[in-house]
């Protein structure tokens, strides 16, 4: 949904309304494991980022958009601004099949292993490596102790990315085989 806002020239789009979730998956088409990897891969492009990052909750629980607030109060902008009720919540986060489950723990994840590396500081310098295949989104991050490459492939092929084989993946904690799988997350040293 588009919210619109009245300007000189008549209307003008204001917003879009909607759930990241939801805006980087097709929510007439659901397939939880390729649409769980896809929201992780676009969530990560800002954790690559330089700064702190702010995640707000209803992305970090993986929320979806939430049609019977809108009915309810016909305003668009309710379909991402559901109440989560702490009941549900729990009863989610406690079974590892549940979206908000699966979603929760990526994140936390890589939220975890990213505050242990030092690159990612958030005063460090960092670059985008446009040299590379255009389904990949590479971010150096640059430290006295070394650099970090956050390696993020944006699509649904395996891309092989040879001049990184061998580094370490901290948040797989093994070397790299030089194959970047669909909406993978890489933090290479």
């Amino acid at each position: 949904m588009i919210s619109y806002k009245a300007t000189q020239d008549g209307k003008s789009p204001y917003e879009l309304n909607i759930t990241f979730y939801d805006a980087i998956n097709d929510p007439s088409r659901p397939d939880p494991q390729v649409d769980v990897n896809r929201f992780i891969a676009a969530m990560s492009g800002m954790l690559a980022d330089k700064g702190v990052p702010g995640i707000y909750i209803h992305c970090l629980l993986g929320s979806r958009n939430y049609y019977e607030g809108v009915k309810e109060t016909g305003m668009n902008r309710m379909i991402n601004r559901e109440k989560l009720s702490e009941e549900v919540v729990f009863k989610d986060l406690s079974e590892p099949e549940s979206l908000r489950y699966q979603v929760l723990t990526r994140l936390l994840h890589l939220l975890n292993v990213r505050k242990e590396i030092k690159a990612f500081h958030h005063s460090v310098d960092r670059d985008v490596v446009v040299h590379s295949d255009k389904r990949l989104f590479i971010m150096a991050r640059r430290h006295k102790d070394g650099s970090v490459y956050s390696v993020i492939n944006v699509s649904d092929d395996t891309v092989r990315l040879t001049q990184y084989e061998g580094k370490f993946d901290f948040l797989s904690k093994t070397q790299f085989n030089g194959n970047v799988e669909p909406y993978g997350v890489y933090f290479l040293k």
